[in-house]
């Protein structure tokens, strides 16, 4: 039990921290959590169990709604692996882009169809969700001139477009794979992720440690100095 509870609170207090790409299984659980609970809650409360998809289509649909998901996971997990200055210098931004996806929102509404304006607005969604996306992460590789975003974001769409290829060349497309991808994928990202964070934290305690011995340096040679005179 103690040790269970030692376990836990070493979780919160990495959480509390900001080392929560610490725990990717838990991250991964977390974000699938959300996302399968919003498709629970998109399907329920927003377009009806009796909604027909006839204009856009049920695969395309639920395709975007995973792949722009998906990038908000990526887009996460990158804003927590870089440096927290960001948190501050980058919260205007951030509310811009809020905007920008509200707006888009609204404009998707208003330019559907009366029959379609709820599943347009959520694909307008969608689409200014992953501008929204893009601008951040562009900026960040900006900010901290590192392409690591701009790599991450390709890799992403270029796996993805592989996991749709996979998909439609399964013979009846076989849930066991579609299900498997689901779990898989993002449980790698987070791993990933996991990785990079670690070599930044051993970075980061290396940085320290020369500048501690260099300032245990300085101060004995200051010593000595007052020493001999």
């Amino acid at each position: 039990m103690k040790r269970l509870i030692d376990f836990l609170g070493r979780i919160c207090t990495d959480l509390l921290a900001g080392r929560a790409l610490l725990h990717p299984i838990l991250l991964t659980a977390a974000f699938l959590m959300a996302k399968f609970g919003t498709i629970y809650l998109t399907r329920i409360a927003i377009l009806g169990r009796e909604y027909h998809r006839g204009n856009f289509g049920g695969e395309l649909f639920y395709i975007s709604f995973d792949f722009t998901a998906n990038a908000y996971f990526i887009a996460l997990c990158l804003h927590l692996l870089l440096d927290g200055t960001i948190k501050r210098t980058l919260a205007p931004l951030r509310a811009a882009l809020a905007l920008l996806i509200v707006a888009a929102c609204i404009l998707g509404y208003l330019n559907a169809d009366e029959h379609y304006q709820k599943e347009s607005a959520m694909f307008y969604f969608f689409a200014g969700s992953l501008i929204a996306i893009c601008i951040y992460l562009s900026v960040e590789a900006i900010k901290f001139k590192r392409f690591l975003p701009t790599i991450c974001a390709l890799a992403y769409v270029l796996s993805y477009v592989f996991c749709v290829w996979i998909y439609f060349q399964i013979p009846l497309k076989s849930l066991y794979v579609i299900r498997a991808l689901f779990f898989l994928c993002p449980l790698a990202w987070a791993f990933y992720f996991k990785y990079e964070f670690q070599k930044s934290l051993a970075k980061d305690a290396a940085s320290n440690d020369e500048i501690l011995n260099s300032a245990n340096g300085d101060e004995i040679s200051e010593s000595k100095a007052r020493t001999e005179s």
